[in-house]
């Protein structure tokens, strides 16, 4: 799940300064719990336990917990919260699309609850937006938001922690990552920009 979360991080908040990991491996034994080898018992040869923080260029920091170790863990409906000066943010499931946004703003005059924020842009696409923004990036010659120097900055961050939960040390993430132009809000469903 981490290029989902770490991809979402990327586009809230723009490129990472530097990481620092840590990971583990669990379980050393797992049992398959799905088709076609469901059942079949293997060995873990890789961390099944990363915590990561993040150092972004603007100056905000994060940490991120990926893990196949954890179960019946809390904040499912929002695992994305943005601690900022002037309130919070919880950000739905990025591997969902959509999903209630719900801010709670500071107010020294009345009590800290959450509000469900309208969203900026159509609901309802699913994961089809991004081979339908694909498409049309083609087809108008532009460059498409979900892209490959994305994805290899995300792996680039991934490796990150690992490297500096092996090494102790910070890493500078060495992929340079740009964050992609938003659609555009006004955008009827079904319609993309050329």
């Amino acid at each position: 799940m981490g290029p989902y979360y770490l991809t979402a991080l990327l586009n809230l908040l723009g490129p990472v300064k530097r990481v620092m990991g840590m990971a583990s491996i669990t379980r050393e034994h797992r049992t398959i719990l799905s088709e076609p080898k469901k059942g079949k018992t293997i060995r873990v040869e890789t961390p099944d336990h990363v915590l990561g923080m993040m150092e972004f260029a603007n100056g905000c920091v994060g940490s991120i917990i990926q893990s196949f170790a954890m179960r019946a863990g809390s904040g499912a409906a929002s695992p994305i919260v943005i601690y900022g000066t002037d309130g919070t943010l919880h950000v739905p499931d990025p591997n969902a699309f959509d999903g209630p946004v719900r801010l709670c703003r500071f107010d020294d005059n009345k009590k800290d609850e959450f509000e469900e924020i309208p969203h900026q842009f159509v609901k309802g696409y699913g994961r089809s937006v991004g081979l339908a923004d694909l498409a049309y990036a083609i087809r108008s010659n532009r460059q498409e938001r979900c892209n490959g120097q994305q994805a290899l900055a995300v792996l680039d961050l991934m490796q990150a922690f690992l490297d500096s939960s092996r090494t102790g040390q910070a890493v500078t993430p060495s992929v340079e990552y740009h964050r992609p132009r938003p659609m555009p809000a006004d955008l009827p469903f079904g319609v993309l920009d050329e």
